[in-house]
């Protein structure tokens, strides 16, 4: 499946369409649904530019198969600031095992985008020994204006 980058211009269409582009008091929600990576495979996509200035207020995400936690084969998703090198939140099943179609809440570890910012999120394989699956998932995070 290929995925469509959310450029800055089509993001502003959609914002200016939807809500009054003037409010901070609106919300903007980004969905990326990514299809299985392979087992020794790591993964990078590019999700969308940043049309303002934005603040991460909610990241969720649910796997389309079950996720064991595995403390000593794990993998691990990272969403972070492309442009700053900075972490937003992430997953590993370090420690924690969801269900098929379960939604997880992700702790955000930081949340302020400048217009212009490249968001991007990636795969790596950590731990010993196995290699991992990382299952397909559908990924929503929500912005406000700032």
């Amino acid at each position: 499946m290929s995925q469509e980058l959310f450029t800055e211009q089509k993001i502003k269409e959609t914002w200016n369409t939807q809500w009054n582009a003037g409010s901070v008091d609106q919300y903007f929600t980004v969905q990326f649904n990514k299809a299985e990576v392979a087992s020794d495979a790591t993964a990078s996509d590019l999700l969308f530019i940043a049309p303002y200035d934005l603040e991460l207020t909610e990241a969720k995400i649910a796997f389309g198969t079950s996720v064991d936690a595995d403390g000593t084969n794990y993998f691990t998703l990272t969403v972070a600031n492309l442009t700053s090198a900075e972490t937003l939140t992430g997953f590993t099943n370090a420690d924690t095992s969801v269900g098929w179609s379960e939604a997880v809440d992700l702790t955000l570890t930081g949340t302020d985008l400048d217009a212009g910012d490249v968001v991007g999120i990636g795969k790596a394989n950590e731990g010993a020994g196995a290699t991992l699956v990382q299952p397909p998932y559908v990924l929503v995070l929500s912005f406000k204006k700032r």
